[in-house]
């Protein structure tokens, strides 16, 4: 049977027009093709039809050769990318996510329905090398199961703070959410040294109101943390692989929970089916008389 895409689809992607099609544009933000809804996107704003031509400055009546060759450019990425890239000699940056093109004009914002698309997020940090932050949170992301590429919207996510203060009190905190009642943490204070300076980790993973925690302090390989100031790319290396075992328990848990309540909310809403229907159970009742 001939599909309907393969009509509409038919040959192969021009990479030196479609090159040309995209500096013609001077689009701002990234361009890309959008196989579910059959349009190009500039930006997060979809183009079809007279407004496609218009927004990339082509002839009346191109609209489909300009989404055919986005088309085949999307079926083999990584010709495209090698293609763009050469023909466009260097003006257009080319960026593969989830097996989708994205153009990006030299100078261009890199933006993906408006959602930052970095493949390595700059981490705000003054306490610890940026590499060794950022190989930290691709530790913590694999613990927890989610990836930068899932962080699509508000959830999920995983995010890095931390807090210094003039006394010395602060420390970092790692936290991750996977949905509006599923969260958890991961997170090292220091109190003021007027106070002793108190150094507590806390592993913590939940799901609505039931917590699954975990809290150590003054440990041995903590012993010289004694203000923020004295925190290095070891300790927090350190930190994570001491937690490791209790934030994949805490996670599991925390999940079990999420679980139960699916289940209780399928049995619940499947014997109300068996009720639901307008009307059931009322023929045998006795009738009022008028």
């Amino acid at each position: 049977m001939i599909k309907l895409k393969d009509i509409l689809f038919e040959g192969k992607a021009d990479y030196k027009y479609l090159t040309q099609v995209i500096l013609d544009a001077k689009p701002k933000y990234q361009v890309y093709y959008s196989p579910s809804r059959n349009i190009v996107n500039i930006g997060g704003t979809g183009y079809d039809k007279g407004d496609l031509v218009k927004n990339f400055n082509q002839p009346i009546g191109s609209s489909d050769k300009i989404k055919n060759n986005f088309f085949h450019a999307n079926e083999d990425p990584q010709i495209t990318k090698r293609e763009v890239e050469k023909l466009s000699k260097g003006k257009i940056e080319v960026m593969i996510y989830n097996d989708i093109v994205y153009y990006t004009l030299k100078g261009g914002k890199i933006t993906r329905q408006g959602y930052r698309f970095d493949e390595a997020k700059q981490l705000d940090t003054k306490i610890f090398d940026q590499g060794a932050l950022q190989d930290s949170m691709k530790q913590i992301r694999k613990l927890v199961g989610i990836e930068e590429a899932d962080e699509k919207f508000s959830y999920p996510s995983v995010t890095y703070s931390e807090f210094r203060f003039e006394d010395g009190s602060g420390g970092f905190q790692f936290q991750w959410e996977h949905g509006v009642k599923r969260y958890g943490r991961l997170s090292l204070s220091i109190s003021s040294p007027a106070r002793g300076s108190k150094v507590e980790v806390t592993v913590l993973s939940a799901y609505d109101k039931k917590v699954f925690e975990n809290k150590v302090s003054n440990q041995s390989y903590l012993k010289n943390i004694k203000t923020w100031r004295d925190l290095d790319n070891l300790t927090m290396q350190t930190v994570i692989s001491k937690s490791d075992l209790s934030i994949k328990k805490f996670e599991k848990q925390s999940y079990a929970e999420l679980e139960k309540e699916r289940d209780a909310q399928a049995a619940f809403y499947g014997s109300r089916a068996k009720t639901g229907r307008i009307g059931y159970g009322l023929t045998q009742q006795p009738r009022k008389r008028r």
